[in-house]
């Protein structure tokens, strides 16, 4: 089942319950890949033009996905969280995470040295 869905530069990418990111061709809707992303169910991603992608799923991990590569950039873990959102920060490589039954969202800042 298909938990999630955005929309990127030339693809659609799924989050599914299986903890599968699914990423399809935007014209053809065909299959491009398949990542195993997750031990649990995704409750979101988001893609950003730098060709970024975060993902958050019930294992309480959040994962930072380099598109260009098609390649696990960073994983972190939030403890006792089931997250539930992520969001990049328009204009940056920022992004937001926040889970069920928290009264904050978490920001998570790219390094500078960070590179694509």
């Amino acid at each position: 089942m298909t938990n999630f869905i955005s929309s990127g530069i030339n693809a659609e990418y799924g989050g599914y319950g299986s903890g599968h990111i699914r990423i399809f061709n935007h014209q053809e809707g065909s299959l491009v890949a398949e990542i195993t992303a997750h031990a649990r169910w995704i409750n979101a991603l988001d893609v950003n033009p730098d060709g970024l992608m975060a993902s958050v799923s019930e294992d309480t991990v959040v994962n930072l996905w380099n598109l260009n590569k098609l390649c696990l950039q960073h994983t972190f873990s939030i403890p006792n969280v089931q997250l539930c959102g992520v969001q990049f920060l328009q204009g940056s490589g920022d992004f937001a995470v926040t889970g069920y039954d928290m009264k904050d969202i978490l920001i998570f800042r790219k390094n500078p040295a960070f590179k694509n």
